[in-house]
């Protein structure tokens, strides 16, 4: 999974385990933001995609670092200043994608995703799932996450059925 990341998100330079973010603009806790904005990440996830995620990845990247659009962004004005300035660099993901490994093998995005969530135990960041028919109330959650401590609201589709 290493090599797989030094692919996508290419070579950095300074410490053998680079920082990478995942800030949630106007989620995330203040202190989080500011030791991100202070430290600098070496590769920020925004998988949000709006001015002001992509503002708050701007903020939290150091110089010559990398932001990882995942996010699917719209018309929007945003001061790209620090991107030029800092020369930080952003590149784009589309989870639908292949990837070549190291090794010449071939993997889904999708599949990579769930290798990296299952090796690093990420799902204990999933603070709350919801069936399909109480959305209010997943939508209410998310929306009083950090009152609540909450990470990630998702929906759990499992028991849903095809349309």
């Amino acid at each position: 999974m290493s090599e797989f990341i030094g692919q996508k998100f290419g070579k950095w330079e300074g410490e053998e385990r680079p920082l990478f973010l995942a800030p949630m603009s106007g989620v995330t806790d203040l202190p989080f933001r500011l030791l991100a904005k202070e430290c600098g990440a070496d590769v920020t996830i925004d998988a949000v995609g709006s001015a002001g995620s992509i503002t708050t990845s701007l903020e939290t990247t150091r110089p010559r670092g990398r932001i990882v659009m995942m996010g699917i962004p719209g018309t929007m004005s945003i001061d790209l200043t620090s991107l030029w300035h800092r020369e930080i660099e952003i590149v784009g993901s589309y989870t639908y994608g292949t990837e070549v490994l190291g090794n010449g093998s071939v993997s889904t995005s999708y599949d990579l995703a769930f290798t990296l969530v299952r090796e690093n135990k990420l799902e204990r960041l999933v603070t709350a799932t919801y069936p399909l028919d109480r959305y209010k109330d997943a939508i209410r959650h998310a929306a009083e996450a950090g009152p609540k401590g909450a990470i990630k609201v998702a929906f759990d589709m499992r028991d849903e059925k095809r349309r």
